[in-house]
């Protein structure tokens, strides 16, 4: 559960923010698990809002955000965190149309071509990845520390389907969101 549901900063800023997290207590500690729930979240997330799904060309034409959000997912614990952020210039109206399709409106944006095209492309990109030392070690490290190789992640993020990302989509409550609107002083 998080603490404050909706917070509201002016500061001096060019550009009005809208922050949203989301925070969700995974029972399962196994580490391949825990991996696997991370990139399931981002698919999900990347299905509503990346810069590919209707939802980010009917903001953009509503004029209600500036550019695509930027997602982010760690782990911390058995908790994982999602944060996604975007500049708006009117951050009340898009936060009301980010919680409605993530909460009820998404079923006409996550289907079977959809998501195989975006695990397609995350798995390309994993792959592109290994092709730089410097790369190559700062994912070893990472999923070092959740104990299992490359080759691990790779199968586990080869394992992840539809079915997977619409299960982890029951999981999100009202509760579990918080938003933060970070607004140009005047």
């Amino acid at each position: 559960m998080i603490k404050q549901s909706e917070v509201f900063y002016h500061i001096p800023i060019e550009v009005s923010v809208l922050n949203v997290g989301l925070k969700l207590n995974i029972d399962n500690i196994n580490e391949s698990n825990l991996f696997k729930t991370e990139v399931t979240m981002l698919f999900l997330m990347r299905l509503l809002f990346g810069t590919t799904s209707n939802f980010h060309d009917q903001m953009i034409q509503n004029n209600l955000m500036i550019d695509g959000f930027n997602l982010n997912v760690t782990l911390e614990d058995q908790t994982l965190i999602f944060m996604m952020d975007v500049e708006s210039n009117d951050t009340i109206s898009l936060k009301k149309h980010v919680e409605q399709h993530l909460l009820y409106g998404f079923e006409n944006e996550i289907d079977a071509s959809t998501f195989s095209d975006l695990k397609k492309a995350y798995i390309g990109h994993f792959m592109m990845a290994l092709d730089d030392i410097e790369n190559i070690l700062f994912i070893y490290g990472k999923y070092r520390q959740y104990n299992f190789s490359l080759f691990d992640a790779y199968n586990i993020l080869e394992s992840i389907t539809l079915k997977d990302v619409l299960e982890l989509k029951t999981h999100i409550k009202p509760q579990l969101i918080s938003y933060s609107h970070f607004i140009t002083k005047d």
